[in-house]
């Protein structure tokens, strides 16, 4: 059977027989069809792979590239590449290899080098990475994925206006990925246009509605555009769909600071604290409620501890801001 048909029909059977095992429906539906040892092969590492048998499966694919190549370069190249696919998440280094065989073998297919791109991400090769998104785009334009890692590792480079174009052509071929208006909302943010930002995580929330980060981020920008009672309701809701983010119980409680709930504030910086004491911004913002409240010491020992956490994220914005603090506390006294 040709390869690319014998690859759709797995494919089609699995995603249209998902209540049932796979492995019986692919064995049922092709019973009739004379299969080669290599077909039966192909079938067994899909089936592999539905199992979650992924190390069974890339070994089967690998000896299905050893036996085609020469022979079959098209079915060796997709062996490499289905090599690729299974091993990206783990060992990005192997997948990348793997990726390099399979274009070796077929030099002009779009998505090998789209993937190859996303290997070379994960492994922080941004600008190879991004030479392998203009190749793949160029191969094939109306990718919407593509342009969205191309959007990521652009993103990466602090390269801010290529990655909102990249994300603008992506949502215009897939308008939606709550998850890319979810970025771009974020890259948004980092050049300062709340509003538009504020807009993408709409987006986002509108799509998936228990994207908890969405509603902490927007909360996080309607404070600093001093919508503090609405930043509120967004951390209530980011808070409910997950507990244990100590984010939104930052930004919640900046946002009772500013609303005269000093003691409640205080609380939600003990609750941010508690879930993780690494973040600089729980101890500074916990300090400035401990200040309001007359906690001279405490604001002290919380504010020197946020400095000693920025000064180890070479955060200088946020260093600079502890010290206005410690100073204005300082010239209290």
């Amino acid at each position: 059977m040709n390869t690319k048909i014998l690859i759709e029909l797995i494919e089609n059977i699995s995603n249209s027989k998902r209540d049932g095992p796979i492995s019986e429906t692919v064995q049922e539906e092709l019973q009739d069809v004379e299969l080669s040892l290599v077909d039966r092969a192909i079938i067994d590492a899909y089936l592999l792979r539905q199992s979650g048998k992924i190390a069974d499966a890339i070994e089967k694919w690998r000896s299905i590239a050893n036996i085609a190549e020469e022979a079959d370069n098209e079915l060796a190249a997709h062996a490499w590449f289905s090599m690729g696919d299974l091993l990206s998440d783990n060992t990005p280094e192997e997948a990348l290899l793997a990726y390099n065989k399979a274009i070796s073998l077929e030099p002009n297919n779009a998505i090998f080098y789209n993937n190859r791109g996303a290997a070379k991400s994960l492994l922080e090769q941004y600008e190879d990475a991004i030479a392998d998104f203009d190749k793949g785009l160029q191969l094939e334009s109306n990718h919407a994925q593509t342009y969205f890692d191309r959007g990521y590792a652009t993103l990466e480079l602090e390269r801010y206006e290529d990655a909102i174009e990249d994300f603008d052509k992506g949502l215009k071929l897939k308008p939606d990925d709550a998850q890319a208006y979810f970025v771009r909302g974020y890259v948004k943010y980092e050049i300062g246009e709340y509003e538009a930002a504020i807009k993408d995580f709409d987006h986002t929330i509108r799509l998936e509605p228990e994207h908890s980060p969405a509603y902490n981020n927007r909360a996080h920008l309607k404070n600093k555009l001093r919508q503090y009672e609405s930043a509120l309701a967004d951390c209530d809701e980011s808070i409910r769909l997950n507990f244990d983010d100590a984010w939104p119980y930052i930004n919640r409680g900046f946002a009772k600071i500013k609303l005269g709930q000093i003691e409640s504030a205080l609380t939600d910086c003990d609750e941010a604290v508690q879930r993780d004491p690494s973040l600089a911004e729980a101890y500074h913002t916990r300090g400035e409620a401990n200040a309001l409240l007359g906690r001279t010491p405490e604001a002290k020992a919380d504010l020197q501890k946020a400095l000693e956490l920025a000064e180890q994220t070479d955060n200088q914005d946020l260093k600079t801001e502890i010290e206005q603090s410690l100073q204005k506390l300082d010239n209290t006294e």
